[in-house]
């Protein structure tokens, strides 16, 4: 019975808020490709949890007409897949706000 009263609810709930580290690291990715591709979009990152996703960048309206892009990124993947991932999809940011890709008019895939 002790041991039923000390664990909560609590511990096994998923939290996407970004952890101090978490911050940390993708702060640090974000400015490092931002200094190397001279990328000055508006870019918000959030945490997605999804078995099939190493990250993400959703492309709409506001990423191609105000530079402002939300990127996600899995926190369940090692440290090297994330650091993969957030490279290859501000790569993707990159290309998107300087023309070198546009998204077609569904917004689901680029040309």
């Amino acid at each position: 019975m002790l041991l039923i009263n000390l664990l909560s609810e609590e511990m096994f709930r998923t939290n996407l808020k970004m952890k101090p580290h978490e911050k940390l690291l993708v702060n640090a990715i974000v400015e490092f490709m931002r200094k190397k591709f001279g990328i000055t979009s508006k870019i918000i990152i959030k945490k997605k949890e999804n078995d099939r996703l190493y990250g993400d960048v959703v492309l709409n309206d506001n990423s191609l007409n105000k530079n402002k892009f939300y990127l996600h990124f899995n926190p369940n993947q090692s440290y090297t897949l994330i650091i993969k991932s957030l490279l290859h999809e501000l790569t993707h940011i990159k290309q998107i706000s300087k023309g070198e890709l546009k998204p077609t008019t569904d917004f689901k895939n680029l040309l």
